[in-house]
């Protein structure tokens, strides 16, 4: 039956606490347009990490750092999934970027703008000093997280 083979089910089941909390905050992670949501995803990295002087193997971490750091590395990778276009090919990347530009070009025709002060500018009037910095201050910090 396919009730048997619903993934989602056993997720939000109770028992499932966990996985099911652990699943909303990858998915919450990518909303990179929430300034709340960015800062929350940094202070759990830095909580996790901060107090390592140096790299060191995850086996060798404190305990304590295990639970917050598995997370936070998780949420890491995902942020990395969600912008991976922006490392691939450059093919790769304008098609994605096509995409984004003709999405906010329709949210700012609409009015609907979800990103504060965009509303009232077009993409095109600042769409490569966006992306410039869109790298310097989000894709390339977070490659180096992950290296």
């Amino acid at each position: 039956e396919i009730d048997d083979l619903n993934l989602l089910r056993e997720i939000f089941n109770h028992q499932n606490g966990r996985l099911r909390d652990m699943v909303r905050d990858l998915v919450l992670c990518t909303d990179i347009a929430s300034a709340e949501r960015r800062k929350m995803n940094m202070q759990r990295w830095e909580n996790a990490f901060s107090s390592l002087s140096e790299p060191t193997a995850p086996q060798d971490w404190p305990k304590s750092l295990t639970t917050d750091a598995t997370q936070s590395v998780a949420d890491q990778i995902m942020q990395a999934a969600d912008v991976s276009h922006t490392m691939q090919h450059f093919s790769t990347f304008l098609r994605w970027n096509e995409r984004l530009y003709n999405e906010m070009l329709s949210a700012f025709r609409s009015g609907q703008s979800h990103v504060p002060g965009f509303n009232d500018v077009h993409p095109a009037d600042n769409w490569y000093e966006s992306q410039i910095g869109f790298y310097d201050g989000y894709v390339i910090p977070l490659a180096s997280r992950l290296d």
